[in-house]
């Protein structure tokens, strides 16, 4: 794959890319997106298919639990069953003792357009039908009351299409039948009749706006719905078995079972897709035209100057180095070309350096040998201070003024190791000595202002650091720390290691910094250079960071936080793998050289 890879131009690579890694999980992506928005529209349509299911059973329960209710309280009227019981004279006997019988016993059936009606059939000869009083034998043969005699109970719920008692067309028709068995002493046959208004039913059925159309049903036999089918002059149609049904649930009405079925809305999957369209069209913008036009430009951005470089390569001739004007950019091929153009510029100057005149090649080995006699010059002249020191050392012992004599001798440690470069790096024990030197000497100045706390992990001492690094960081803590704060302060330098990090930290109690002197202390210690050298602010600091990032191949880093009159936090982590660990020679050498001292 790389042999051919390598032989394919940028372009067609480019186009790969796009292509699979672009193009293939876009379609993924998007197809992925389509498929999640049409599911939520599905579980959002199926969970309002569900409120619509349990707001008909509830409109169900509530029309009908009235109608039971009025077959209750007239089951159990004992003054309605005498009624019926009733042997009346004759016809004028039945019309003065029944009159007013219906809106007297009955006052509350002819509420929202007649919604339910009583009816009363008993086997009595006397009774003249009419108004709510039947004779029973008008019952016989009637689907309701066959249905009756056939039930176990002794009510029942009754979907059927028949004559009305008004008038002689047939029609759709609900009715509870109950038999009035209640009074054993009362044992003529005796049945009520609770009709539901068939065309409030449906009214009201299609007032409630549902959002899907739903059935009603008896088994197959449709009752009525909100889809038509609702005649009431025309006999109940039934399932074609064709229709989409998206929930079905069931309910039971006087121990009749009616099923309720939510249907599934036309093209919901189509109306989806539109309802979504505008978003489906921005992702497709976004997803297939975007990286396309993006792919476009990485193109021209690397194939001209690519191009540019090669007719410059191949333009060289002889010491000429062509160089290449448009270097703009930050990208590698921007790289590239500088770089190029650097090369070309260094190697003209190296063709130049050969022939120069060997004058200034000697001039160049006077200065050499003069650095030399300078070196060795600045060797001499320490050890007149030494004795010197001693010398004061001495005669401050023989008078017994043993804090001067402390003083020149902590002066005389720090001279000496700062004098001593016969190696740039030095054990961080050592390190750590020069820096208690160090402070026991600053303590002469700040007396019981400073205080201080040294601690070295075991096993971390025997790393080696660039010397005078880490004592150039105490020293910043003393003189921006402790020297502009009166109360006292605490400096703590402690060494350790976690993993294989060797973490070095400095902290102390002092003045503090304000957030734009960290923000530029942090960027110099981050970024410093060998330019940063010639500043007069933070010498020290930039060359310890320097030296640092020198002596491990830049894998230190620098944390600092500083907080105006609380203090200073300051941490270096290098890993170990780029320290060096001195021998267990150099270990002994370093003890008899301190034994000695």
């Amino acid at each position: 794959m790389n042999r051919i890879m390598n032989d394919f131009s940028i372009r067609k690579k480019l186009v790969i890319i796009y292509i699979f890694c672009m193009l293939i999980p876009m379609f993924l992506t998007d197809g992925a997106i389509v498929y999640i928005m049409l599911q939520g529209e599905d579980a959002r349509e199926q969970y309002q298919a569900e409120n619509i299911a349990a707001a008909v059973e509830s409109y169900l329960v509530n029309t009908f639990d009235e109608a039971v209710s009025l077959s209750n309280s007239v089951y159990l009227n004992r003054q309605i069953n005498e009624a019926l019981e009733y042997s009346y004279r004759n016809s004028l006997d039945f019309f003065e003792k029944t009159y007013g019988f219906a809106e007297t016993q009955f006052p509350n059936t002819t509420y929202g357009g007649d919604k339910l009606k009583v009816v009363l059939y008993a086997d009595n000869d006397t009774i003249v039908n009419g108004n709510s009083l039947y004779r029973i034998s008008s019952l016989y043969d009637t689907e309701p009351y066959l249905k009756l005699q056939e039930s176990p109970n002794n009510s029942i719920l009754s979907f059927y299409y028949q004559e009305s008692k008004i008038n002689i067309e047939r029609q759709r028709r609900i009715s509870i039948l109950r038999c009035m068995d209640y009074y054993k002493d009362l044992p003529s046959e005796k049945v009520v009749q609770i009709e539901v208004n068939y065309s409030y039913l449906t009214r009201r059925f299609n007032e409630m706006k549902y959002t899907a159309p739903v059935y009603v049903c008896s088994g197959d036999t449709i009752l009525f719905s909100n889809a038509g089918d609702t005649e009431l002059k025309t006999d109940f149609q039934t399932l074609t078995g064709n229709e989409k049904i998206r929930l079905e649930s069931s309910v039971s009405i006087i121990k009749e079972p009616l099923r309720i079925l939510v249907l599934e809305t036309q093209d919901s999957a189509i109306v989806t897709m539109q309802k979504y369209f505008p978003l489906l069209a921005a992702l497709l913008l976004i997803t297939v035209l975007l990286p396309f036009g993006m792919i476009s430009l990485i193109n021209r951005s690397f194939v001209i100057r690519l191009r540019k470089l090669s007719q410059a390569l191949e333009a060289i001739d002889g010491e000429d180095f062509p160089e290449l004007p448009d270097s703009q950019g930050k990208d590698e091929i921007a790289v590239l070309m500088r770089n190029y153009n650097r090369m070309g510029r260094r190697i003209q100057n190296l063709i130049q350096t050969v022939f120069k005149d060997k004058l200034a090649k000697q001039e160049m080995d006077l200065a050499r040998q003069k650095a030399e006699l300078l070196a060795l010059h600045s060797q001499i002249d320490p050890h007149f201070l030494f004795n010197a020191l001693e010398s004061i050392r001495m005669h401050s012992v023989l008078k017994q003024e043993t804090e001067t004599a402390s003083m020149v001798e902590q002066l005389a440690v720090l001279e000496r190791q700062n004098v001593d470069w016969s190696a740039d790096n030095i054990p961080i024990r050592a390190e750590l000595r020069f820096i208690e030197a160090y402070l026991n000497l600053q303590k002469y100045r700040f007396g019981k202002r400073l205080s201080y706390e040294i601690s070295l992990e075991e096993g971390c001492g025997d790393y080696q650091i660039p010397r005078l690094t880490l004592v150039t960081f105490v020293e910043n803590a003393c003189v921006h720390g402790v020297e502009t704060k009166a109360a006292p302060c605490w400096i703590y330098v402690r060494i350790y290691r976690e993993k294989d990090i060797l973490l070095l930290e400095i902290e102390d109690t002092g003045g503090g910094m304000e957030e734009k002197e960290l923000q530029a202390l942090r960027r110099l210690m981050e970024h410093t250079g060998i330019e940063d050298l010639q500043k007069k602010e933070h010498v020290g600091v930039s060359n310890a960071c320097l030296r640092l990032k020198m002596s491990t191949l830049e894998q230190v880093s620098f944390e600092v936080d500083s907080e105006k009159n609380v203090g200073t936090f300051m941490v270096i982590r290098i890993p170990v793998k780029a320290l060096q660990r001195i021998n267990e020679k150099e270990v002994q050498k370093e003890h008899e050289s301190n034994a000695g001292g």
